[in-house]
């Protein structure tokens, strides 16, 4: 696949006598989009289908992604935790908050 650019020189009687342009392979970068989204679209379909929360927390585990099933797991909704009215470590069972601490510490 290529991408091709050009124009045509004019002399000053407005004739045309050649023309310049670019030719660039662009096969890799078509390449690399596509399987860009193929990935997307199976992540996509992955979290349609999944039953359960997927998440991306930032370095102090608060939410800053949240899709799937939130409220019908937490009682929360998403805009709950996205907002910070509730966080994330208020809904984790006792015996794991030691843990979740412990790589909050971590980070």
């Amino acid at each position: 696949m290529v991408h091709t650019q050009g124009e045509v020189i004019f002399d000053e009687k407005k004739t045309p006598i050649g023309m310049r342009g670019a030719i660039q392979d662009i096969t890799e970068q078509k390449l690399a989009i596509e399987k860009i989204k193929e990935s997307e679209e199976r992540v996509q379909l992955y979290l349609q289908n999944f039953m359960g929360i997927g998440t991306q927390l930032d370095g102090n585990f608060v939410p800053v992604f949240l899709h799937g099933a939130v409220e019908e797991l937490t009682g929360y909704t998403k805009e709950d935790f996205l907002s910070g009215k509730v966080r994330w470590s208020e809904i984790v069972v006792p015996e794991d908050r030691a843990g979740l601490q412990e790589k909050a510490q971590k980070k």
